[in-house]
């Protein structure tokens, strides 16, 4: 798509957004809905939905995240929202969430069965095994843990 006006792109953390908007350090961002109070943002329809899947061996014995109990599930660092979603609706089938420093160690968890999955955002974890290019296989269990709808915000004022 072209557009008339320059844009320059910047990397924020989600702590910085508010901040940013109201300093006019920024004028727009690509955001998850929910990260910005609604009375004072416009967001356009979600340019895509960011599902949270478990990621198991292809041989795993579980089929949908349902089937989850008395497990560990690896989650990559700085994705606390992840292991809180997951510690909040498996915790009680005594779940776990273990950190590990990259995806890449997620992945050694799993193969030496020192974790029976691996949490987070499907289409970030495809990408990765994809990069992989090896021969393990995976497989998604059926159904997501979270749903996110990630829009462009603008301030109301724009």
């Amino acid at each position: 798509m072209e557009l008339e006006n320059d844009m320059d792109i910047k990397l924020n953390q989600e702590s910085d957004l508010t901040r940013d908007f109201e300093t006019g350090a920024i004028q727009a961002a690509i955001v998850d809905k929910s990260q910005l109070p609604a009375e004072d943002f416009l967001f356009t329809e979600p340019l895509y939905i960011m599902h949270g899947k478990i990621l198991v061996k292809e041989n795993s014995s579980f089929d949908n995240i349902n089937q989850l109990a008395d497990v560990r599930i690896a989650v990559e660092e700085g994705e606390e929202d992840v292991a809180e979603r997951i510690e909040e609706l498996y915790g009680a089938k005594g779940v776990s969430v273990v950190f590990a420093k990259d995806f890449q160690q997620s992945l050694d968890m799993l193969e030496n069965d020192r974790v029976a999955a691996v949490a987070g955002d499907e289409t970030k974890l495809s990408y990765l095994i994809n990069q992989q290019r090896s021969n393990r296989y995976y497989k998604f269990l059926k159904y997501s843990f979270s749903r996110k709808e990630i829009c462009v915000a603008l301030n109301k004022d724009n």
